[in-house]
């Protein structure tokens, strides 16, 4: 027998291929969790992007719906003064036609 051959034990090569079939295992394990960690993560940042998105539009309508509301309680709060005042309604308006060269003075 040379130096050189390797003895011949086949129960530490059992062993060390079971230990490298558990190392496999393991290293593939963590990949796939570590697969699914990346996964969760991105689509969280997605989701997350999406409500900022729809948050940005929602206060955009917020803004002009308020605009709205004000505008309207205005008219509503014009037509209250013009009836306590006791004004009557116009059925008919006329204009009168200012001349370019002629100035309105007050008396």
């Amino acid at each position: 027998m040379s130096p050189y051959t390797p003895k011949k034990n086949s129960k530490n090569n059992k062993k060390i291929l079971y230990l490298n079939i558990i190392i496999v295992f393991l290293i593939f394990l963590i990949g796939l969790i570590y697969f699914f960690k990346i996964q969760n993560v991105s689509e969280n940042n997605f989701l997350i992007k999406d409500l900022k998105k729809r948050t940005a539009v929602l206060k955009e309508k917020n803004f002009y719906l308020t605009q709205e509301i004000a505008l309207l309680e205005s008219m509503e709060n014009v037509d209250k003064n013009i009836f306590s005042q006791n004004f009557e309604k116009i059925d008919k308006i006329e204009f009168i036609k200012v001349e370019e060269n002629n100035l309105v003075a007050k008396k």
